[in-house]
């Protein structure tokens, strides 16, 4: 119920995409964060879909620093956050607990890893695409490009 407020709140009932651009740690000494995510959502702007980012506590000023253009939703409680990811249009996470919960809740995730071995950590379900090329990134051209066929696509 929470999440359908805010949704009605924004007037997203035509749908918005969930970018979650942050994750800490390292693998292979190698971020964990994909470097592509600010061009990213400034790109993904021009689709005319409203982003959505729900920053963790630490992340809000990267948030409004990086992302000022996305919607920052600061403090949603994490089954609230579970609910506006099932209801949002799209997903697009690094290697981070949020993709998990997306791929979990049904929500249709793009997991874009870089270091990550896909095998051991990837989201998986029938709503996830992982796009790696493990050890590099994907490029935002790509990510983008699988965007473009997500949201064009038929839901099965």
């Amino acid at each position: 119920a929470a999440a359908q407020e805010i949704i009605a709140s924004h007037g997203w009932q035509a749908g918005y995409v969930c970018v979650n651009p942050f994750a800490a740690g390292t693998v292979h000494k190698m971020p964990k964060k994909w470097p592509g995510f600010p061009a990213f959502v400034k790109q993904l702007e021009q689709r005319g879909l409203p982003i959505v980012i729900c920053p963790g506590p630490g992340e809000v000023d990267e948030a409004k620093n990086l992302y000022g253009q996305a919607c920052v939703l600061e403090g949603i409680p994490l089954d609230t956050y579970a609910a506006l990811l099932h209801s949002a249009k799209l997903v697009v996470a690094n290697d981070t607990g949020p993709a998990h919960i997306a791929a979990a809740v049904g929500a249709p995730l793009i997991s874009v890893l870089g270091p990550t071995k896909v095998e051991q950590w990837a989201p998986w379900g029938p709503t996830v695409s992982v796009l790696s090329h493990r050890p590099n990134w994907p490029d935002v051209g790509e990510v983008l490009d699988l965007v473009s066929q997500r949201l064009t696509a038929t839901p099965a």
